[in-house]
């Protein structure tokens, strides 16, 4: 993180390749690493690796910034409506982020001062195109599920309660 503070790209991730293989299931290093390459230009490996993590972002604000990267690789492929539909999945998940309503805004100037929102079905339809889950990993949903009955069978009440909240989280449900 401190070589990509200071600009150094590829040392960043050159480390961060190492850590992601120390631990595979963190979306904070993931993140990270996908950042070097938006940082040096290459957005298709930017873009590819976002949707890879969404396998492992089981907090809400990790989907959210699966969706908001999704928008801004469209942003720069000037695919507005996709984006647009990508900004507002976010939101679904972090209602109060401020840098999508700047996006938003952003996509909105962009387009004539109108945001051309996508219907569900027209966003599933981008999903399916390009290749993302329409509302996060529903894997990642149904394992903490069965993780948290597990543990609610086992009395093991704290567990539970922490598995029950990352579906919650993810499902609304």
């Amino acid at each position: 993180s401190l070589m990509f503070e200071v600009g150094n790209y590829l040392k960043a991730r050159e480390a961060l390749e190492k850590a992601i293989r120390w631990n595979p299931a963190n979306a904070k290093i993931a993140f990270e690493h996908a950042e070097t390459y938006k940082a040096t230009g290459e957005l298709d490996k930017f873009f590819e690796l976002t949707k890879t993590i969404f396998k492992i972002a089981f907090r809400p604000d990790d989907v959210a910034r699966c969706y908001r990267n999704l928008g801004f690789y469209f942003v720069e492929q000037e695919e507005w409506k996709v984006a647009a539909g990508c900004i507002l999945m976010s939101m679904r998940f972090d209602k109060d982020a401020k840098n999508a309503q700047s996006e938003l805004y952003y996509i909105a100037t962009k387009t004539g001062g109108k945001l051309d929102e996508p219907t569900i079905e027209e966003f599933e339809e981008y999903a399916e195109k390009y290749g993302f889950p329409v509302c996060g990993d529903d894997n990642v949903a149904r394992l903490a599920y069965a993780l948290g009955e597990r543990m609610e069978k086992e009395e093991e009440f704290e567990g539970a309660a922490y598995c029950y909240e990352i579906v919650y989280g993810l499902s609304g449900d």
